[in-house]
């Protein structure tokens, strides 16, 4: 290949990359136009429970956390929705899938807590 095909690779390589940009950014955007009510009623909701619980722990700071994540990442709401959708169909698909996500978050914090420094 010559310098002058090399140059046109690589520019039309660029002009992809731009163009894949565009797109995700697109997607993105619409992802969050999706949400927005889903998120702002999460965000609302975690106020009040921030509000009436006063910073006590247990089961309701993970109804807290999950309200928080749903307010501030607009990807959590359209795997909620989808979790929705299966548990209507395969409620024990959901069920299994719950559990999952459980045992993978105490593993992950025992992890965390085991590594941590010591004082």
């Amino acid at each position: 290949m010559s310098l002058h095909q090399h140059r046109l690779r690589l520019e039309a390589l660029r002009m992809r990359a731009e163009i894949e940009r565009t797109e995700l950014a697109a997607a993105l955007g619409d992802l969050r136009a999706r949400t927005a009510t889903l998120r702002q009623l999460a965000s609302a909701a975690g106020n009040t429970l921030g509000v009436v619980q006063g910073g006590v722990g247990g089961a309701s700071s993970w109804l807290a956390l999950a309200t928080r994540l749903l307010g501030q990442k607009p990807w959590v709401a359209v795997l909620a929705a989808g979790a929705l959708r299966l548990g209507r169909h395969h409620p024990l698909a959901l069920i299994a899938a719950l559990a999952a996500v459980l045992v993978g978050t105490r593993l992950r914090a025992q992890r965390r807590g085991d590594s941590g420094p010591s004082s």
